[in-house]
């Protein structure tokens, strides 16, 4: 079973997403963290499993996307796990930003069941290659 982590403060999105998950997808679970903070928490119970992708917004309270990234790149674990970040107002300075911390891709915030389908499938795609 494919695992998604998806860490977003939006709780409408979040259950958007994971319907598309479950739907589109009934090969993967889709769990989630309403902030970094609780994400890293999750993350540490999880262990020794890690996700096989992981989904972060940037623009959150506690903890933006970045830090949560650069916290998660620290770990030797999670290096190998590809990060997907997204934003509602992507610009390119984020772009560059999470491309310089290793992430493997980087969106605008899918506002459509279909475009959730459409980036979980081009992220799984990662999976394969």
């Amino acid at each position: 079973m494919v695992k998604i982590f998806i860490i977003d403060d939006n709780e409408d999105f979040v259950l958007l997403f994971c319907q598309a998950v479950a739907k589109s997808h009934p090969g993967c679970q889709c769990l989630s963290a309403e902030n970094g903070y609780n994400a890293l928490r999750q993350l540490k119970f999880m262990l020794p499993t890690v996700p096989d992708f992981i989904f972060v917004d940037v623009k959150m309270p506690i903890m933006n996307g970045h830090e949560i990234v650069s916290e998660l790149k620290k770990t030797e674990m999670y290096n190998s796990v590809p990060i997907i970040m997204y934003s509602a107002v992507a610009n390119a300075d984020d772009e560059l930003k999470a491309r310089e911390n290793g992430t493997s891709g980087f969106y605008s915030k899918p506002g459509s069941t279909d475009k959730i389908n459409a980036l979980i499938q081009d992220v799984l795609n990662l999976r394969k290659n």
